[in-house]
């Protein structure tokens, strides 16, 4: 049974990179080519064949860069949060720079272009804002995300997180489990000190 015939690609263009050696033949092989602006890449033979990579990258970050001028995206509200993010970790002028950059709070360096933010987070849906997950660490692709009103208020810091039988919530969605007010759980057991079990289970106040 035949396999498919290997054919040299050194010296080969495709698209903005050019074929230099071959660095390994198998189980699928693989290039070191140059792109036209300077930068090397290692680069599956396939891939090179069917168009799918035709730069070392480059070409991507230019059609956003192309993007985000043609779409007016320096005037959108995704250009605002990124432009807020950064004044917030690094002016100590702006309103909130105590709660920011004050506490040692930062971003991403690649962050500082706006198109790799863009690249990162995509473009903000509607009703929603920049939010850290994690709120002890600085704004990064992992550790961000757009989220709604109720979904950073659930995020703040002083929200309090219970775990009782394999599920994870907060103390105010524990409440709306039971049909609860809101603060019922929080107070359970901050103010009146019962256990979690008791205060995840029992459907009234008492």
């Amino acid at each position: 049974m035949g396999g498919r015939k290997f054919t040299n690609k050194v010296g080969n263009t495709y698209g903005r990179l050019i074929v230099l050696s071959l660095v390994e033949k198998s189980p699928l092989a693989k290039w070191l080519c140059a792109c036209e602006c300077g930068n090397k890449k290692v680069i599956y033979g396939a891939h090179l064949v069917d168009g799918g990579t035709q730069s070392c990258g480059c070409l991507n970050k230019e059609i956003t860069s192309k993007r985000v001028k043609t779409h007016g995206l320096t005037k959108s509200k995704t250009y605002i949060s990124w432009h807020c993010m950064k004044n917030r970790c690094t002016n100590p002028n702006a309103a909130n720079w105590k709660n920011y950059g004050g506490k040692g709070l930062t971003f991403d360096d690649s962050w500082q272009d706006f198109n790799k933010f863009l690249l990162d987070m995509g473009e903000r849906p509607n009703k929603t804002t920049l939010d850290r997950i994690n709120n002890n660490l600085g704004y990064s692709k992992e550790n961000c995300r757009w989220a709604t009103p109720n979904e950073q208020q659930s995020n703040r810091s002083c929200t309090l997180w219970i775990e009782y039988n394999g599920e994870i919530k907060t103390a105010k969605e524990w409440a709306t489990h039971l049909g609860l007010a809101p603060g019922a759980v929080w107070n359970r057991i901050k103010l009146l000190g019962w256990d979690i079990e008791k205060a995840v289970t029992t459907r009234k106040n008492g």
